[in-house]
């Protein structure tokens, strides 16, 4: 602009002598930015004239940057409400939001947003404040100025303008255009989808919106539609997970039902022979059995209280191997009416993570009755649980493979993907874990759990007498040829800090004596091979107490062992019993002998 004002300073060249500029200081500067030579003739008019250009120059670059600086703050505004939009969690929070930035950006008076509403085949308005009625508008039958134009807009899938509403075809009655003189609606598409219609309205004036108005009612209403159909895949997603747990909840209470009524009908039977066939007092062995049944009646439904709560307690250390035990005792009597056959590589030391029982015990329940889901239509039914330390991380592995012809068939009810990305993988994923499902082709799948383990840990222990376990007797040889009882045993004593080594006979007991050094034997009073007296006269000197595992109480038994020689433990096993033994004995390691080592 400075270069057109020189030119027109020179082309208006007058009669001005300025042979002298030293006499006119003023006036130098500008003639020398003009280019004037002394001696050359101009007016006074000029002059005035080409300062008046540059005025008016200089004042319409500033109004050009401010016209810009307006322009950049509307986009800002834009990029910003459309990031909000994307980010709003219901329809009612999106109207406010484009409410609260669109009218002022455009100059209109009001904002409204219809949903389509598929099963009524109708728009509804959303986001009211309250003091008028939602609308509702037919989209095939829809008459008047706004519902009509409302309705073209959806129907045609196009922005539509109504720059004067007294001119619009739409309009029924005159009264209409008093609440709106100018219209412009914008569909809202997400995927080539239409979910409803924005509308931008102006009670004052007609006015026709003009093309970078009418682009940026649609860019938001398109991110509205956008985020209205991510609202409704989170609300499929919430409504799946419900379902899922619903149905897991319901499998489970079917299976606590056909557990607890075995001990229940055993309570009854008991109490209905004490109470109508006789009037003595019931026997150490009718009371014993009530009391075992009672026990695992409040276990399975401790259980089933433990995985309906919600669990609210703080990390602690859990014992995973114990956990997978239970779990897996607690299926097993299930499992085996279906005729599934279980395989379970769980080692013989305790493996600890940090977390909740309660939570983990889902998460583990969860996959082993999927896992017998996906066995049911099968024709070899196998399922394996291992678990194994690596890197300092538990990793869990439940397979399960189903042989012969309908094994895809089982595979496919069985199908665990939806689980593993959903609930399971929230609560592992809590502790700080990972979860990962391996197909196995059409034979079945393998389903990990890999969690960080536990830091290490004082082997204080709490139990259930309110002690806590410092075990001194701390390794224990555990001969038990029935694999229930012994993986119950062991998951019992490793809880409690015990190091635990099983045998499965005599001879191997025996064995494992000779190299290794026990303080505790539990030995079951049924063998095959060499007998239980045999194989304690032979570990006797070798460890500080021997426990005999029977299969009830045998009271005339107990009077034969020598005392304080031999301990006896009736199956099956009572916890707070076990748990009564174990402190007598712990008691007796100072003052008692020691035993010698191994020769």
């Amino acid at each position: 602009m400075d270069a057109v004002a020189s030119g027109c300073l020179l082309t208006v060249l007058g009669t001005w002598d300025v042979s002298a500029p030293g006499e006119h200081p003023a006036t130098a500067y500008w003639l020398s930015l003009a280019g004037v030579v002394p001696g050359m003739q101009i007016s006074l008019a000029v002059f005035l004239a080409v300062i008046a250009v540059l005025g008016l120059t200089m004042a319409m670059a500033r109004a050009r940057g401010r016209r810009l600086e307006a322009q950049r703050q509307v986009i800002r505004k834009l990029f910003a409400l459309g990031e909000e939009v994307l980010a709003a969690g219901s329809p009612e929070e999106l109207v406010r939001q484009i409410r609260a930035v669109l009218p002022a950006l455009l100059g209109a008076t009001g904002l409204r947003l219809y949903l389509y509403n598929r099963s009524a085949h109708t728009l509804e308005e959303i986001g009211t404040d309250g003091a008028s009625r939602p609308a509702v508008i037919p989209v095939d039958r829809a008459r008047g100025l706004v519902p009509g134009a409302v309705a073209a807009c959806f129907r045609n899938q196009t922005l539509l303008s109504v720059p004067d509403a007294r001119q619009s075809p739409f309009l029924e009655h005159p009264g209409e255009a008093d609440r709106a003189r100018a219209l412009l609606l914008a569909p809202m598409t997400a995927q080539h989808e239409v979910r409803g219609v924005l509308e931008i309205s102006d009670a004052r004036r007609r006015r026709e919106f003009g093309p970078d108005e009418r682009m940026m009612v649609q860019h938001i209403a398109n991110q509205a539609g956008i985020a209205l159909r991510l609202m409704e895949e989170q609300r499929v997603r919430e409504q799946l997970s419900r379902t899922e747990r619903m149905a897991a909840a319901g499998q489970l209470l079917s299976s606590v039902a056909a557990e607890l009524r075995g001990p229940v009908n055993a309570i009854v039977r008991l109490t209905d022979a004490f109470l109508y066939n006789r009037h003595g007092p019931l026997t150490e062995e009718e009371m014993r059995t009530i009391a075992v049944e009672a026990e695992r009646a409040k276990n399975i439904l401790e259980r089933l209280v433990s995985f309906i709560q919600p669990d609210r307690t703080e990390a602690r250390p859990v014992d995973l191997r114990s956990l997978l035990v239970q779990m897996l005792e607690f299926r097993r009597p299930h499992c085996a009416t279906r005729g599934i056959e279980i395989h379970e590589q769980l080692g013989v030391e305790p493996v600890w993570v940090l977390g909740s029982r309660g939570q983990l015990e889902r998460v583990f329940l969860n996959l082993l009755m999927h896992a017998e889901q996906a066995l049911a239509d099968a024709f070899e039914k196998r399922m394996s649980v291992s678990l194994s330390v690596l890197a300092h991380r538990a990793l869990v592995e439940i397979t399960y493979t189903a042989g012969g012809p309908q094994a895809s068939t089982g595979a496919e009810r069985g199908d665990t993907s939806v689980l593993i990305e959903g609930v399971i993988r929230g609560i592992v994923q809590s502790h700080g874990g990972e979860t990962r499902l391996v197909r196995l082709g059409s034979v079945g799948s393998r389903m990990e759990v890999e969690l960080p383990l536990a830091p290490e840990r004082s082997g204080v222990r709490p139990g259930l007498l309110g002690e806590r376990f410092a075990p001194r007797l701390s390794t224990v040889l555990l001969v038990e040829p029935d694999s229930g009882a012994r993986s119950r045993l062991m998951s019992l004593l490793s809880s409690r800090g015990y190091r635990v080594v099983p045998a499965t006979g005599a001879e191997q007991g025996a064995e494992l004596a000779q190299r290794i050094r026990f303080d505790l034997v539990f030995c079951s009073s049924q063998l095959p091979g060499l007998n239980w007296l045999d194989f304690f006269r032979t570990v006797q000197r070798r460890v500080q107490a021997f426990v005999l595992v029977t299969p009830a109480f045998d009271p005339e038994l107990a009077r034969q062992l020598p005392e304080g020689g031999i301990h006896v433990l009736a199956r099956p096993i009572v916890e707070i019993e076990l748990e009564r033994l174990l402190l007598a004995l712990e008691s007796t390691v100072e003052t008692g002998p020691a035993a010698p080592p191994p020769k």
